[in-house]
């Protein structure tokens, strides 16, 4: 009887205060601990429950602040993308003054000119005197034609027509062959699916990460050939760069002040809700895929 009245009085409570602990230790604090006794037994289980309360309160708080935190970083990060939307929007709206300002000022000036040089070297009799200054008026015309023609590069990179005109398949499909077969690197192309219409900002951002891919792939690569596809599904884009060449380290070079050019594609790719991913190893080629929820 001794015994028995031992463990009912001492030992259980000791037990249930044991697992008490224990279920406090593994961070679980809603179950309050109950000990109706005024010994000492009594004054270690208000002891362990003044401390449950105050681990639940302190867990509490943290659980706020980190909730308040989250809040803070989620408003921070959509002002930072809107932020960012509208100055690449600016930037878009830039480079199409730009460009038509080059296309009507410049582009057309040089044009005339060059006509001009044509007809003067027409003009110029079959003397053998004037050989010379026929040969003069030959270079001259074939140096406006080389302008002329950079000019006209210059103006497609920085808003090319045809996306306007044509969409973003025509655009990319012209664009990585144009680029591609002027850095002597063959040029594949591939789409499948049924290209659908999508916001005029989402087309451009897919069409300036593609075209970095395409004039990564052409300046530094080193590859024989590049391989461009776009996939269309009722409401995604699958679209990748991948080349043959030399390939790179790819988180040495996103480290780097190299990386920049990634960073760009990313940030695009981010802000239009898109996913961009790089897969490179040196010796072994590159492929840049890009997915694009488009929400049909």
């Amino acid at each position: 009887m001794a015994a028995w009245f031992y463990i009912r009085r001492v030992v259980q409570p000791l037990k249930a205060l044991t697992e008490a602990t224990e279920f406090i230790a593994q961070g679980s604090l809603e179950s309050p601990i109950i000990v109706d006794r005024e010994d000492e037994i009594g004054e270690l289980g208000r002891s362990f429950e003044s401390m449950r309360r105050q681990l639940l309160g302190a867990q509490q708080d943290r659980l706020r602040w980190e909730e308040q935190m989250e809040e803070r970083v989620s408003s921070r990060t959509a002002q930072v993308h809107q932020l960012m939307g509208k100055i690449i929007s600016a930037q878009e709206e830039e480079r199409k003054r730009i460009a038509r300002e080059l296309h009507d000022g410049a582009a057309q000036g040089m044009a005339a000119v060059m006509l001009q040089m044509a007809a003067v070297e027409e003009s110029m009799p079959p003397d053998r005197e004037m050989e010379r200054p026929r040969e003069l008026a030959r270079r001259a015309k074939g140096f406006m034609v080389n302008t002329l023609d950079d000019l006209r590069r210059m103006i497609q990179d920085l808003r090319p027509s045809v996306l306007d005109d044509m969409g973003l398949v025509a655009a990319v499909r012209r664009y990585s062959g144009t680029h591609l077969e002027a850095a002597g690197i063959r040029s594949e192309f591939q789409t499948s699916g049924r290209s659908v219409e999508m916001d005029s900002d989402v087309e451009t951002a897919v069409f300036r990460i593609l075209q970095e891919a395409i004039n990564n792939a052409a300046r530094h690569s080193g590859a024989k050939t590049v391989s461009v596809t776009m996939n269309f599904e009722p409401d995604l884009l699958w679209a990748t760069v991948e080349d043959d060449g030399s390939g790179f380290d790819v988180e040495a070079v996103r480290t780097s002040s190299k990386g920049v050019g990634m960073d760009g594609m990313e940030e695009r790719a981010e802000l239009i809700g898109g996913r961009l991913t790089v897969v490179s190893r040196l010796g072994h080629g590159t492929r840049i895929a890009l997915e694009v929820f488009l929400g049909g």
